[in-house]
């Protein structure tokens, strides 16, 4: 079996580099006699990667210059496609297409579908000192941008894109990263990164709740209001407003004058971290800061010990050229110098744990390619501060960073060692057109960007209209869980359905993606219901959601879709449990059986599908989105009897072909309620922390 799990025999490559099944031929690059690309101009050359994967493209023989626009032929035969584009520098977004021309600026990936029942992935790569993206044009052909930010900084020759096909997506997208982490040979795969402890824990950000007016006093009323609806947070996002910063004028942002908390922090970080971890029992505190240390940067005579450089903005022409540009975004800053970076964030590091804080969300480091001119272009001076950021980080607050507004090509590929990235542009409570798009971003960034880091899907707010589909979103995603109420502003039985009453949620371990069958749709435009799925301990469970909330007919009516087992990729069982959480069914299914479901605008529905082994299926517990998650071990010992071991007790439910004999919680009988005609073991399991039972169905 090669990466992309098919057999395959193996080849040596012919005189143009590519060994079968790829050929490549008078500047047409096929696989199994597909077409992936064809009309390449003849200076491109194609190799295979070691495994057979798939194909890297380089443009040779070009002139030294920082940018170039590179002719890539046209698409083969090929019917529908999505993607993630850059639209403003710091974010991506998702986008749907069957056509070149559909394919944005600033594109990093895409996977389409081929004939007979294959997928082609194209993937834009950073090579030496040019990050590439792919974009259409008017003539429906391709062309890679490349641009380096810095005149010196260039090459006589780009390795611009990787092409890869297969007949499963999700093991093609595998494999196919596995080959680009080895190209690049600065990221490492998120598979081989740890996700920080307090991604465990629910936690609770301040940005929605306050904005920039956010104090010591409002933090605080935010921690009890959250602690007496029954759901403390463990961690605090400590968001922008707290810092100490100069005003510049009217369109010009600010600029940091201090590390230390300005006038709405009396005591001062460390006063905040004492208050908060001794009075309400918070485990992390990560504090909010810009790359550059604000907005507009730092001042420069207050911090004496680093060099630092005025630079006017310049992004490149394709960023500008993208749909949602704002001019206003390429503005001068002081930032500190490249070479000087690692002091100046192992030293901020370093006096934040000083003050008791554990973590950061580090922000706006999309606009670093703005700054890099004179400084060895945008590869360069990424790599200096990513790695200045991940040294600091890991050396004083174990690793515990969120980047954030950091979608550059040049950035992703340089996380070495940290892991949690959020996904998409903000949550954004009053944009009621943003909420189903939101979940649309998230699910193709990690379709793709998720094997290289760990998804995060941003906090929201649970006194909402849409409240509920994000907090199912947020649930199945695999990222942290967190929200940004304010204070006095929560919905308790929502909370209930998220964490448990020890600040545990129960995350899924990796990210949620689209389903096969919605991998083509845009679930904001299209009158689809859109599917996600997530795995737990040998058992799947899968989201849906009506995400249209503008306008049209689609966005106020109910929209139908079906639902299998099979929607859980890799999930296998002859005989499988499924129990949907807002109608309260539990029926049995086989894997390729389908059911139908209407959802409402702005509503989403949890399914829990677990084998049955035995003739036996643990759901979990039953009043959390993430049931399964509970469940940390299953075993039947020699004699039949079914051991589960569970993080934490409540209401828990699970299939049983036949009623037990007996129920032992910790060794002890406990009572339980068994629904002959629908097959449902329920069990009332009180007390704290994690719990063992034995199910037993012969005599004890």
């Amino acid at each position: 079996m090669n990466d992309a799990g098919e057999s395959r025999p193996q080849f040596q490559p012919d005189s143009s580099g590519v060994a079968a099944p790829y050929g490549f031929t008078n500047g047409s690059l096929s696989w199994c006699g597909a077409v992936l690309l064809n009309r390449l101009p003849s200076q491109v050359t194609a190799s295979v990667d070691a495994a057979g994967t798939g194909v890297f493209l380089r443009w040779n023989h070009l002139p030294l210059a920082s940018r170039h626009l590179l002719e890539c032929g046209c698409l083969g035969a090929h019917t529908q496609f999505c993607g993630c584009a850059r639209t403003e520098p710091a974010w991506m977004e998702a986008f749907t297409g069957t056509r070149s021309w559909d394919i944005p600026y600033e594109t990093y990936f895409l996977i389409g579908t081929l004939g007979a029942g294959g997928y082609f992935v194209l993937v834009s790569l950073v090579d030496g000192p040019y990050p590439c993206s792919i974009r259409g044009n008017d003539l429906d052909r391709l062309e890679i941008y490349a641009d380096s930010g810095e005149d010196g900084a260039c090459l006589p020759q780009v390795t611009g894109l990787y092409v890869a096909a297969g007949y499963d997506p999700y093991l093609l997208i595998q494999a196919a990263a596995k080959q680009v982490a080895g190209s690049c040979g600065t990221v490492r795969l998120r598979r081989d990164k740890k996700v920080p402890a307090f991604a465990e824990l629910f936690g609770w950000c301040t940005w929605d709740a306050f904005y920039t007016e956010v104090s010591q006093e409002g933090v605080l009323s935010g921690l009890a209001s959250l602690a007496a609806a029954g759901r403390a947070p463990a961690f605090l996002v400590l968001d922008d407003g707290w810092q100490s910063v100069r005003p510049c004028g009217e369109n010009t942002p600010s600029v940091l004058t201090a590390w230390e908390a300005n006038e709405k922090f009396p005591g001062g970080l460390a006063g905040l971290s004492w208050a908060s971890k001794q009075t309400y029992g918070l485990r992390y505190l990560l504090v909010w800061q810009a790359l550059f240390g604000y907005w507009g940067g730092a001042e420069a005579h207050e911090f004496p010990q680093y060099r630092f450089a005025r630079t006017e903005g310049r992004f490149s022409d394709s960023i500008r050229a993208a749909r949602r540009f704002n001019p206003r975004q390429a503005c001068a800053r002081e930032i500190v110098h490249p070479d000087d970076a690692y002091r100046f964030f192992h030293d901020n590091a370093a006096y934040l744990r000083s003050c008791g804080v554990d973590g950061l969300k580090l922000d706006g480091q999309g606009y670093l390619e703005a700054y890099t001119a004179d400084h060895g272009g945008r590869v360069s001076v990424s790599r200096k501060m990513r790695e200045a950021v991940e040294g600091a980080v890991h050396v004083h607050l174990e690793g515990n960073v969120i980047h954030c507004m950091a979608h550059p090509a040049e950035l992703i590929y340089h996380s070495a060692s940290t892991v949690l990235y959020r996904s998409s542009p903000d949550y954004y409570p009053d944009k009621a057109e943003s909420h189903g798009k939101h979940i649309f971003n998230n699910a193709l960034f990690s379709l793709w960007f998720g094997e290289f880091v760990h998804p995060d899907w941003d906090m929201f707010q649970t006194q909402h209209e849409a409240a509920n589909l994000h907090a199912v979103a947020r649930a199945l995603s695999g990222g942290p869980v967190y929200v940004s109420d304010k204070p006095g502003h929560h919905d308790a039985a929502l909370l209930a359905k998220l964490v448990l009453p020890s600040g545990e949620v129960l995350r899924p371990a990796d990210p949620a993606l689209p389903t096969r069958d919605c991998l083509f749709v845009n679930p904001t435009t299209d009158p689809v219901l859109y599917k996600i799925f997530n795995r737990n301990l040998r058992s799947g469970v899968i989201g849906i959601f009506h995400c249209q909330q503008g306008a049209g007919e689609a966005s106020s009516t109910n929209l139908q879709a079906v639902f299998s087992p099979q929607d859980v990729e890799g999930l296998e069982g002859e005989r499988l449990a499924v129990y949907c959480h807002h109608t309260t069914e539990l029926l049995e299914m086989v894997l390729e059986e389908q059911r139908e479901i209407s959802l409402a605008p702005r509503q989403a529905e949890v399914v829990t599908v677990v084998p049955i082994e035995n003739g036996f299926a643990p759901i979990g517990l039953p009043d959390m989105f993430n049931s399964a998650g509970v469940v940390t071990s299953k075993e039947f010992d020699i004699h039949g009897v079914c051991v589960v071991h569970l993080r934490w007790g409540g209401r828990f439910l699970a299939w049983s072909d036949r009623r037990p004999s007996c129920v032992l919680l910790d060794g002890h009988r406990i009572h339980f309620t068994f629904d002959e005609q629908f097959h449902g073991l329920e069990i009332l399991i009180h007390g704290l922390g994690p719990r063992e039972l034995r199910v037993y169905w012969d005599a004890v």
